[in-house]
């Protein structure tokens, strides 16, 4: 009898898929005594191939034949390799206005962002480690998550696929006026300044409306009219 296994002698299915690429160790297990290898492709004799293992590198069917002088007929197992492709964008930004330093992201909105793969599934860490490892510590809530500026891994899975995008949220500060500016009487000849208190602030542009819509004015300088 002969089993292709992998390295630890664990029997392989009669078709595998793999991540991507192939490379794959196959090794005829076999209880013969002196065994003879011979390898195949698609059925096709591989030159040379005529040890225990063989390291398969392209997607297609593998075989091996056993012959020995402990048995008269010739055993013979075969697998089938097939690949699969997970691709990913990888990182993608996540923005959102907000008046404070957190806001609340929708993390599966990104999903069709970060992979087209049909059926990919996603669970969200906070960090690389946990996403690497598959931890438990996994973001429960990723449709409400509330987050500051900060990164997010997704681990995507897709078949014998997995793989890692990241996630960049973006938190950009909304200026919020305090005190607006108050309306004051002038007398011709006379001057009044016009204040206003804002926080996240980063500028100031002063406008006017003669009835026409608002303009700009020229930063420093005195405005009549």
């Amino acid at each position: 009898p002969i089993e292709i296994t992998d390295l630890n002698e664990n029997i392989f299915p009669n078709a595998i898929v793999v991540c991507d690429t192939v490379n794959e160790i196959l090794k005829a297990t076999t209880t013969a005594v002196n065994p003879l290898y011979q390898w195949y492709f698609n059925n096709v004799l591989i030159t040379g191939a005529t040890a225990d293992t063989f390291n398969a590198t392209q997607a297609g069917n593998y075989s091996v034949k056993v012959s020995s002088p402990n048995f008269d007929c010739v055993a013979s197992d075969g697998i089938s390799i097939s690949v699969a492709t997970l691709n990913l964008v990888s990182p993608v930004e996540m923005t959102i206005c907000s008046p404070t330093v957190s806001s609340v992201f929708d993390l599966t909105s990104m999903q069709s962002q970060i992979t087209t793969t049909t059926g990919a599934t996603f669970m969200f860490y906070n960090t690389l480690v946990d996403a690497q490892s598959e931890s438990s510590n996994f973001i429960t809530t990723p449709s409400t998550y509330n987050s500051a500026s900060s990164i997010i891994y997704a681990l995507v899975k897709a078949g014998p696929c997995v793989k890692i995008a990241t996630i960049n949220l973006n938190v950009i500060l909304i200026p919020t006026i305090i005190t607006q500016p108050i309306n004051k009487l002038v007398c011709i000849g006379n001057s009044k300044t016009f204040s206003v208190t804002a926080i996240n602030d980063v500028g100031y542009q002063w406008q006017v409306n003669l009835g026409n819509g608002f303009v700009d004015l020229i930063d420093n300088a005195n405005y009549s009219g």
